[in-house]
């Protein structure tokens, strides 16, 4: 059950971006192209009527591709070391994701430092050691 509880994070983190994208806050940088999203005067957005590129929704397609890649690897090879991987790599995506916002949207910019990076950064280190002990043990056991 842990297991498929690690693997349901990526798809509650993809309602979660859903819901900032209808809600209108966390979105993404000044954008004028094709992908543009116009968003109304509310709390979060200073700035109405300004295109803004739809970060949220690229971040809600990630997430929803590693929910159904760790459905499926999770299904086939249950192991510890692809469970930390999986969180790793959800947590990795949020906080690069959180970096993409804009600045005034950010949550993570504390006194001017933007703590998703280093966090990014973090996350990214623990998925890389967490993916490779889960590719190490299953070339082992010759599951690959």
């Amino acid at each position: 059950m842990l297991g498929l509880g690690i693997c349901s994070v990526s798809l509650f983190s993809a309602f979660s971006k859903l819901g900032c994208f209808l809600t209108g806050c966390c979105y993404g940088k000044p954008y004028e192209g094709p992908l543009r999203v116009l968003y109304g005067r509310n709390t979060e957005n200073p700035f109405p009527e300004t295109g803004r590129f739809p970060i949220q929704l690229v971040m809600v397609l990630l997430f929803l591709g590693l929910s159904v890649v760790a459905y499926g690897i999770f299904i086939k090879h249950r192991s510890y070391q692809l469970q930390f991987a999986l969180l790793f790599s959800n947590w990795f995506l949020y906080y690069i994701g959180t970096c993409l916002y804009d600045q005034s949207a950010n949550q993570m910019i504390i006194a001017g430092f933007n703590f998703a990076l280093p966090l990014a950064g973090i996350a990214f280190c623990g998925m890389a050691v967490s993916w490779g002990f889960y590719f190490k043990k299953s070339l082992k056991k010759g599951e690959m």
